[in-house]
């Protein structure tokens, strides 16, 4: 199977920033359409409207249930300060479904467009769920970027990717 968008985990970089890639997130990406309203109406008095591209929203739900979780949500958390007040207006480059195999992976330029919501999993200390909405700042056109066919990724029955005992993901080769 042909993954549309790709496949992975999200990953953030800016520069003067060491890359963040978040092992336990799933990133969305939304294609909304942009219209600009061409002027007048057509002979059935509907308004002319064309279609200028595609603004791409990135939603990111990742957890803090790991040991080295709390530390990477740090990271990220400095880096998203970082963007405050930055004369520069630099932004951060995100990575909705990264994956460190793929020789093409979806990046957009954005602003964080949402608050940063943070959950607890319950009423003990077993774990929080971030939630994070970025925007890009281009209109681009529709991505069409496919994830390699001849791999597939091992889950469980709740679909979490499967680990060695280094954290690595295991892949499937279909030949």
């Amino acid at each position: 199977m042909e993954t549309l968008l790709s496949f992975g985990t999200a990953k953030f970089t800016r520069t003067g920033y060491a890359d963040i890639v978040l092992s336990n997130a799933r990133g969305n990406v939304i294609q909304s359409p942009v219209y600009i309203n061409a002027g007048g109406t057509n002979i059935d008095l509907r308004i002319i409207k064309r279609l200028r591209g595609f603004r791409h929203s990135i939603p990111i739900e990742t957890y803090n249930i790991k040991d080295t979780d709390g530390a990477k949500l740090q990271e990220l958390m400095i880096m998203l300060n970082s963007t405050i007040n930055n004369s520069s207006q630099e932004t951060i480059i995100v990575y909705p479904r990264y994956d460190s195999a793929a020789t093409v992976n979806l990046n957009y330029e954005c602003v964080l467009d949402s608050s940063v919501n943070i959950q607890d999993l319950a009423n003990v200390a077993i774990g929080q769920k971030v939630s994070l909405s970025f925007t890009a700042i281009e209109i681009l056109p529709l991505s069409t970027v496919t994830s390699d066919s001849s791999l597939s990724n091992w889950v469980d029955e709740s679909d979490n990717r499967l680990v060695d005992e280094s954290g690595n993901y295991l892949i499937l080769k279909n030949d």
